[in-house]
């Protein structure tokens, strides 16, 4: 444009993670994302949803500053993700039906048993 290069106007942004592959940014995105990892993988970087607190898997631990809660993000009722050992400010007051936005890396867990649970791995923060 007048002799700039530049993107038009309706651009989206998508984020580059190492090794060019393009980390989800929507919350359809991420969530599909997710539960498409193969076991034991991970999302190529950090994303941030947005869910309901549906259960409390562990409670806050006081020595350690965490808690470990599960989150529906809204429209996907059947694909709750684990925030596991959460931290931030007023964890040792959060409840089921609270609204909090995470942030940290999404992985398909796989436990020992070989079954797999959907969760944001340790690290992840929550405001």
């Amino acid at each position: 444009y007048n002799g700039t290069i530049e993107f038009d106007a309706g651009c989206k942004l998508g984020k580059v993670v190492s090794g060019g592959a393009k980390l989800p940014t929507t919350p359809k995105e991420i969530v599909e994302a997710a539960y498409a990892l193969e076991p034991g993988k991970s999302l190529a970087g950090a994303v941030t949803l947005t869910g309901t607190i549906s259960k409390i898997d562990t409670p806050y631990d006081a020595v350690y500053n965490n808690i470990t809660v599960t989150i529906v993000v809204d429209g996907f009722p059947d694909q709750p993700i684990k925030c596991f050992r959460l931290k931030g400010e007023g964890a040792d007051s959060l409840e089921v039906g609270d609204v909090i936005t995470v942030t940290g890396i999404i992985k398909n867990y796989q436990h020992s048993s070989g079954d797999c649970e959907i969760e944001f791995d340790y690290g992840c923060t929550f405001v």
